[in-house]
């Protein structure tokens, strides 16, 4: 990171230092082919505050991108006072521009041990800044590691989106949200739109992440039933847990227990249909398509991502065409069937990608210059 980008990442962490109270502790990282602490849990009392915006306006550009060295780095940071301040918030907060070239670079990778991280109470959100970040290996360590996935195109945007997660971060009602969907034996579960999954015995967890006090989120499964005798139902239980933020204590919801109940088509088909979750149901899964497709256009598999768009628009013609809205979610999926033919200009892809993510998550963009609609970028 180097010039405009560089002094305004400076500027955007100093909007951190300066909002932090005496309480607070914060360490500052960078990172290049090498890995620096600059500040090392400090407290933020006068003294602190200064000594930490003198180190950031120190900072000077250097090569290459060894972002898992400094996400750990930063990590450990957190860790050392946290085991001496028992009971804090522990945040990482990783900016970048590039991609990461050195070091662990597989989003795969990167997504296991942000996880381990977050299991362990140390949560992460991360800042792409411009057009050359890598979007899979940052997604995989803001949504692993708990945390929000963050966009600045411009460096005028970094501290804007600085502060969205600076309030997020003081807001947060609930950390490490899961819910977890129990199923019998032969009944294949899915979640849609995203989210980090954990595989159980009998069933599946869907990790939401932080929720900040107010908001809302939303966790979507998609179940494969086997054949079964008419009349007889399948039993689910449907669960919740969080933590308490600063104290880690866990709270849990009371289980649910739905039921699926084998019965012919035609009475299936009968059923009356509840609108408004179909909508959210349709809305998610065609973000989850577009945003499968748009990584395949990256790779550079056009032919595949316009085939399997067009696979996945059979199955989802059939269920949103009769919902309010839905002729206008297939139009979007044909426009994008078409788009992603050819190879696209990244900043086009990572808009999509982020009015996908966005959507499911219930989010707001954070940036003050609103965008165009994700469509206009398929044109």
């Amino acid at each position: 990171m180097a010039g405009a980008r560089l002094e305004a990442a400076k500027r955007a962490a100093s909007v951190i230092v300066e909002a932090l109270g005496p309480r607070d502790r914060i360490s500052i990282v960078s990172f290049a082919s090498d890995v620096q602490i600059h500040v090392d849990g400090s407290a933020c009392d006068d003294a602190g505050r200064d000594a930490a915006v003198a180190a950031l306006a120190a900072l000077e550009p250097r090569g290459s991108t060894n972002l898992a060295a400094g996400w750990f780095q930063g990590a450990e940071c957190v860790a050392r006072v946290e085991s001496i301040h028992s009971g804090s918030q522990c945040r990482v907060l990783m900016l970048s521009d590039g991609m990461a070239n050195q070091g662990l670079v597989e989003p795969a990778e990167l997504a296991v041990h942000a996880s381990a991280m977050r299991d362990r109470g140390i949560f992460t959100s991360c800042v792409g800044i411009g057009d050359d970040y890598s979007t899979e290996q940052m997604q995989a360590l803001a949504d692993h590691g708990g945390g929000r996935m963050h966009d600045a195109e411009r460096p005028g945007e970094i501290a804007e989106v600085v502060v969205a997660e600076l309030r997020d971060m003081a807001h947060a009602a609930a950390e490490a949200v899961r819910v977890e969907l129990r199923a019998p034996a032969g009944v294949r579960v899915v979640a849609l739109g995203g989210f980090p999954t954990q595989s159980l015995n009998d069933g599946l967890a869907c990790v939401i992440g932080s929720l900040p006090a107010g908001a809302r989120r939303r966790a979507i499964f998609r179940l494969t039933c086997p054949a079964g005798k008419l009349g007889d139902a399948l039993a689910l239980q449907v669960s919740g847990a969080w933590r308490v933020p600063g104290s880690g204590a866990e709270l849990q919801l009371d289980r649910l227990a739905p039921s699926v109940q084998f019965a012919p088509g035609r009475d299936n088909s009968a059923q009356s249909r509840d609108i408004a979750s179909s909508i959210e149901v349709a809305q998610t899964w065609q973000a989850d398509i577009v945003r499968a497709a748009i990584r395949m256009n990256r790779d550079g598999r056009v032919r595949e991502a316009a085939a399997w768009l067009m696979q996945q628009l059979r199955h989802f013609e059939r269920y949103a065409r009769d919902l309010p809205g839905g002729a206008a979610l297939i139009d979007e999926l044909q426009r994008t069937a078409r788009r992603v033919m050819r190879p696209m200009h990244e900043r086009s892809r990572k808009e999509i990608d982020l009015a996908m993510y966005q959507r499911v998550r219930l989010q707001a963009d954070a940036r003050h210059e609103k965008r165009a609609e994700w469509g206009a970028f398929l044109d």
